[in-house]
């Protein structure tokens, strides 16, 4: 009986062990979702600030152009 429960308690804390891993694990994991989620939403912010940017550059170029073509019509 003393091997059986021997047994059982080591077999017991094994799956505990296990148990706790699994739990840190996906702990680990939930937290290294919430860093990525925050990382995607800060280079969403900065691809619309570069877009942005570039529609007023784009903008600029435009008009600039076409007050070249008007100063060369002249």
């Amino acid at each position: 009986m003393s091997q059986a429960a021997s047994l059982l308690k080591r077999e017991g804390g094994a799956v505990f062990s296990l148990e706790k891993q699994r739990i840190e694990i996906e702990t680990a994991m939930q937290e290294k979702k919430i860093e990525i989620n925050a990382q995607k939403e800060v280079l969403h912010q900065q691809k619309r600030a570069i877009l942005e940017e570039k529609s007023d550059v784009k903008h600029i170029i435009d008009h600039l152009t076409s007050r070249l073509v008007l100063l060369q019509k002249r």
